[in-house]
């Protein structure tokens, strides 16, 4: 079963999340109230304290999204099965599993969660909607990676091509 893919937008870099004009404004105001009060030595201090503990907490918990599968391949052999193989991402950071995602009808499917760190998968023809390129990504529990480039299909004629594996059709 094919399910639609929403977009996600998970550009962060894990920081804090601190923006908007409310923020901006009650933080303004703290400061003009400890101005105001004399609090202004102790609550420095009490400041700097805290925003250092804050940078130690964010530092040592910061998010470790992988980076994106490398060197994907979709292959079609004679009995119609299609093989998706990939290389393990450069930054793999604790991986759960993959996600194979196929392009249909203007759209990304959702076409396997790949519920392993193995980096090859085969499905029978039969299995998988006609899609015209194909993507993986990889998943932890922080987050998605990016997808990885796109390809399309290449046919194996099931003989022995001669050529470098590095340079074949529908790498990406």
């Amino acid at each position: 079963m094919a399910a639609p893919l929403s977009r996600g937008t998970d550009d962060d870099d894990g920081g804090l999340p601190v923006g908007g004009p409310i923020t901006i404004f009650a933080a303004l105001a703290a400061l003009a109230a400890a101005a105001y009060f004399g609090w202004i030595a102790s609550l420095g201090r009490f400041l700097a304290g805290s925003a250092f503990g804050l940078f130690m907490i964010a530092l040592w918990r910061r998010r470790r999204v992988p980076t994106p599968p490398r060197q994907v391949r979709v292959q079609r052999f004679d009995d119609g099965d299609i093989e998706v193989t990939w290389s393990q991402p450069r930054r793999p950071k604790k991986l759960d599993r993959y996600s194979i995602e196929g392009f249909k009808d203007g759209r990304w499917l959702l076409l396997h969660e790949h519920m392993s760190t193995t980096t090859h998968a085969r499905y029978p023809r039969s299995a998988q909607p006609v899609v015209t390129q194909w993507r993986v990504t990889a998943i932890n529990r922080h987050g998605t990676s990016s997808p990885s480039g796109e390809v399309e299909v290449k046919v194996n004629d099931g003989q022995a091509s001669g050529q470098d594996p590095g340079r074949e059709e529908g790498e990406a």
